[in-house]
């Protein structure tokens, strides 16, 4: 049987390209997975990032808790994508033929320090991915246009 291959702690960095009418810019993002793992004869590539709570894990999914307040989603949507280009240019992984799968694991840092593995729905990446990319294009136009405080972003919901 194939075997399934297991990484920690890697870092990988995307060059994004902001184009604006005739401005561009390059945007450098780091990302360092926890783990992550690649199943390349079934074709499932998971990501697993590792999350430590000072609430119980009851509340850590639910609205307002920790996935809505330290805006868990927008991280593990640019997460998803980093690795996924990565894992394409490395691995030939397509969206096409693969299954992408990502977990948190949350860690109690009081109680009994439960443990607890959540996933992470593809609306909820998709969310994520939204809110990511339009945080890079604010960045971008600041980055072609200058920062200053003139510069108004609207938020549509």
């Amino acid at each position: 049987e194939g075997s399934v291959d297991s990484f920690n702690e890697d870092t990988i960095l995307i060059d994004y390209k902001c184009t604006y009418g005739d401005k561009s810019c390059i945007l450098k993002f780091k990302m360092k997975a926890d783990n992550w793992t690649i199943d390349q004869e079934n074709k499932i590539l998971t990501l697993n990032d590792l999350k430590t709570t000072g609430h119980y894990l009851g509340k850590f999914m639910s609205k307002g808790g920790s996935l809505d307040k330290y805006s868990y989603k927008r991280q593990l949507g640019a997460y998803s994508e980093c690795l996924r280009l990565y894992c394409k240019k490395a691995y030939g992984v397509t969206i096409k033929d693969w299954t992408f799968k990502t977990n948190i694991i949350a860690v109690e840092t009081i109680g009994n320090n439960a443990v607890g593995v959540f996933k992470i729905y593809p609306n909820q990446l998709k969310q994520g991915h939204q809110e990511f990319y339009n945080l890079m294009k604010m960045v971008g136009i600041c980055e072609m246009f200058g920062y200053n405080d003139n510069i108004k972003f609207i938020c549509e919901k």
